[in-house]
This record gives C-alpha cells, structure tokens and sequence, in this order.
C-alpha cells in the first residue's frame, strides 16, 4: 500500500493572546510553529501522559529506514477560508531583493508553483495601482487575484492595516524576582502578536500503521497524537505557557487537502528537515536545482522530576527547501538531541523527515 493511506489537516485556533514567544537577544519570533518544535512538545505532552514507553515507541517507529506511522508538516499561518504555505525557495514572484524576502503564498499559488505552470496575476501585485503596490511592500504573502474572494472583507478593499497579520517584534515588559534577598530584575520578551483572524494549520500523511498499537497495548499512533494535540492545545506551546499563553483549541480543518504527498525526483519540503549521512553522499543538496536555507535549531528540554536540559544544537534545512529526492522515501531521520545521554531518562527526539510535495520540472531548470 503505498504512503500515505489518509491525510488529516487540523486547524490550531489560539485561546490566547501569544502562541510563539522568544527570549530577547535569542533566535527572534517566529509566525508559525516548526514542525520539530511542534513533534517535541508533542512527545513532551505524551510523556507526561503514558511516561518513557510513549517517547521509545515514537523513536523505535521513526527509525531511519523504515516507513513511519505519520508525517507532518509545520504549523503554518490560515485565514479563515486560506491556508498559507512556506514558498518553494526556487522560486520568486520577481527580481529583486524584496520579492525573495517572500515568505508565504496561498494554498492555490503553491499548487501552481510545484506543478510547474505559469504563474501571472498575482495579488497584492507591485505593478498595479499605488495602493496595491503600498499592500505588496507589507504583506508577508501572495496569492492569485482569483482567490481574492476568500479573503476576509477589510482585506478585499485593500485596507493597509488590515494586512497586518501578526506583529513579530513585540516587546513586552517582565520583571524576575531573585530567590535571594528578593530582589526585582527588569527584562523584556520579543514576541509575536497576532490578528484575531489568524489561525494555524498542520497536516499529518498518516502510513498503514498509524491505526496500529504504539506498544503493546497501548493505543494507536493516530489515537496517541490526536489525543496528544488536544492536551497540548491545554497545556500551551511556546515560552509563555506557564503563564497561560500559548494555547489553542484543535479541530479537523474543513478545507479538503488537494496536494499529492509521495516521493519524486524533486520535491518541495513542508517540514523541517535534516539528511542522513546517506542522503548527503547520493547529492541531496548537491544539485543545480536545490533551493534551501540552513539554519541551526537548539532550546531546553524538561522531564518530571528532572532539571531542564539545553539540548545539543541541530543542522536543519527550513521548510519550503527544494530537494533533489530521486524518488527516496522517506527522507530524513529523527536525532537525539541530548548533550548529556546519561543524564536524561529518555531521548530528545529533534524531529528532521520532511513532508514531500512533488515539484515539476520544467524546461530550463526549477529556478524562476
């Protein structure tokens, strides 16, 4: 049976004000959620929910070589009638400088980007009129001029406020208090904050044995991550989740999935991604037409009982990579992250098996 058997979408509706939250002077904001940081505080919910037979059967399932219960893709930015995709990184809506910064195009756009057809009216455009140019300069995406219907109102009228999605350099005051002499330390959060119309989206590819026992009678990998998504949106994602923030509610999204997921000679990555030393020496990355951006992923891990942990820092290639795949499934592998592997009572599992979408090739390469 050829993977996936299904693909299920869920929306992640926030609850509260803040999802994604960094320190100052870190890594900066983010406007969606990784999918190696979404797996982690997945399989940290689980932990605390089935304890260490939950995180061993997820790093046994996900063993480099074999067919993995379920893929999934990063958390990515929707509208209420759109969803938003990383943009394959060989491709730009033009020359220069600012249409590269592009980050995100719709659903419709990025099927047909991968299937390799031409792509004119986009919305908003630099080339029309001055107040769709001012839109172009300050929205983080595009879409085609056909789907301008399924945005919200304010947006369909060209408002420039309305544009203005999320917030990504929000500073917000906190005050530390020392445990001795009780002392007060003044500091601020860089965060991200958000439109009351934004939520996020996330698919799973699930393989012929996401309906199978995790472990011995325990439930099946599909139960487990449903049930996991669901304690998760209680209990928050991000820094702020011990103050409340970070949490969502989760529903299936209504929205049918019309992308092929499979194996190709070129793919499109909607996860994070990080290659075995086998992939790298078959020239994964080495290729005219692979398009990608390296960036290097570390943070803190918790477990009951235990102290947290800085976990070892991770080479991983950002979503909306361009890979030549030969026709490899799956790609990429799971790594424990852990500096001390003696002084952590299980795995810390860095999630790196990107999500394929097919990329056609057209005449005189992939790059445009």
């Amino acid at each position: 049976m050829a993977f996936p058997v299904s693909i299920t979408v869920y929306r992640l509706i926030p609850t509260t004000r803040f999802l994604q939250i960094r320190a100052a002077g870190g890594e900066g904001t983010l406007e969606f959620i990784p999918s190696d940081t979404l797996f982690a505080a997945l399989v940290s919910t689980l932990v605390e929910w089935w304890g260490d037979p939950a995180a061993e059967a997820l790093g046994e399932a996900f063993r480099a070589g074999r067919e993995p219960p379920f893929l999934l893709t990063g958390a990515f930015p929707a509208l209420p009638r759109l969803r938003f995709f990383p943009r394959p990184a060989s491709w730009s809506p033009g020359p220069g400088k600012k249409a590269r910064r592009l980050r995100w195009v719709s659903e419709g756009l990025f099927a047909r980007i991968v299937r390799g057809e031409e792509v004119k009216e986009l919305y908003p455009s630099e080339e029309r009129n001055e107040g769709e140019r001012a839109l172009a300069m300050v929205a983080p995406f595009r879409l085609l001029d056909e789907e301008r219907s399924q945005l919200p109102g304010p947006m369909r009228q060209g408002r420039l406020a309305a544009w203005r999605l999320w917030e990504p350099d929000f500073q917000r005051p906190s005050v530390a208090v020392g445990r001795v002499g009780g002392g007060t330390f003044l500091y601020f959060l860089t965060m991200a904050r958000y439109s009351p119309r934004i939520s996020w989206w996330v698919a799973f590819a699930w393989g012929e044995s996401a309906e199978q026992p995790a472990w011995a009678g325990g439930p099946s990998f599909r139960a487990l991550v449903e049930e996991g998504l669901r304690a998760l949106g209680e209990r928050g994602i991000g820094g702020l989740r011990s103050r409340g923030g970070g949490a969502f509610h989760l529903e299936v999204d209504s929205i049918p999935w019309s992308l092929e997921v499979a194996p190709a000679p070129y793919v499109v990555t909607l996860a994070r991604y990080h290659p075995t030393l086998e992939e790298l020496r078959t020239g994964i990355l080495a290729d005219p037409n692979a398009a990608y951006r390296l960036i290097s992923v570390g943070g803190w891990s918790t477990a009951p009982g235990r102290p947290d942990q800085p976990r070892r820092p991770v080479g991983m290639i950002e979503a909306g990579a361009v890979l030549r795949a030969a026709n490899r499934f799956p790609l990429g592998t799971l790594v424990d992250a852990r500096l001390d592997p003696g002084g952590f009572p299980h795995p810390i599992w860095r999630y790196g098996l990107a999500f394929p979408i097919p990329l056609a090739v057209r005449e005189g390469g992939l790059r445009s």
